[in-house]
């Protein structure tokens, strides 16, 4: 709970970068990092047409990692 509350303070003390981000190189990155892990497991990654979001990319692409 501590480490959700110190990224979320860093979340918001860092709007100031936050910029206009295309979701299909955050996507292609994430992907890229788990290629093993989807070989291994035989996983199917179905991804529609990603779109622009604000934010910041580091950040976003924490939201399509497993833990």
């Amino acid at each position: 709970m501590i480490d959700d509350l110190l990224s979320f303070s860093r979340l918001t003390a860092n709007q100031k970068s936050f910029t206009s981000v295309h979701l299909s190189g955050v996507i292609q990155s994430v992907l890229s990092d788990l290629e093993i892990v989807i070989v291994e497991t035989k996983a199917v990654v179905d991804i529609e047409t990603p779109v622009s979001v604000w934010g910041e990319a580091s950040q976003l692409s924490q939201l399509f990692k497993p833990d």
